[in-house]
């Protein structure tokens, strides 16, 4: 069966911007602030958005998904935790973007962690589970680190860009 993907963001949509090159799998973009710079993308695209309520009815939230036939989620960017019963109304149907070489860094400035433990850098796909970036690794890349964190930062994200893009297509 295709997937008919809804990207949950929350910001700039850096990621999205690589998902909507493929757009035709892409059926809802969903955004937990209204601020989000990947919603006007997502319109320019043609894509149809939907801005989360605070706080979010994470039950409504299921039906619309239902409605839009969505049978798949990626989060890219989403920086809200998400209940287990929505998980486990999309078990296995749920990936994350994560910008690091999981199981290590998990949770947020995990780029800066890694950068100032001098560990490796790159990016993780993995299954959504109620552990906050513990499920199942889909695929992996890692990254140069460079002389900056700022620069090895841009890496990353380019990285992130690139592995959306082939998880995206081969789904």
């Amino acid at each position: 069966m295709k997937k008919k993907w809804a990207v949950f963001i929350s910001g700039t949509g850096s990621n999205l911007n690589a998902m909507l090159d493929i757009r035709e799998n892409i059926r809802l973009v969903v955004s937990s602030s209204s601020q989000a710079l990947g919603i006007l993308k997502s319109k320019r695209a043609g894509v149809p958005t939907l801005i989360l309520p605070k706080p979010i009815d994470w039950n409504q939230l299921n039906q619309t998904l239902e409605s839009f036939g969505i049978n798949a989620i990626f989060l890219a960017g989403f920086m809200k935790i998400i209940p287990e019963s929505f998980i486990s109304d999309f078990k296995g149907t749920i990936i994350n973007l994560h910008p690091s070489l999981l199981p290590d860094y998990p949770g947020l400035k995990s780029i800066e962690k890694a950068f100032q433990d001098q560990k490796p850098l790159g990016v993780s796909v993995h299954q959504v589970i109620p552990e906050v970036d513990a499920g199942e690794i889909l695929v992996q890349r890692r990254t140069e680190t460079l002389q900056s964190l700022e620069s090895s930062e841009f890496l990353v994200h380019l990285s992130e860009q690139r592995l959306v893009r082939e998880v995206i297509a081969k789904c």
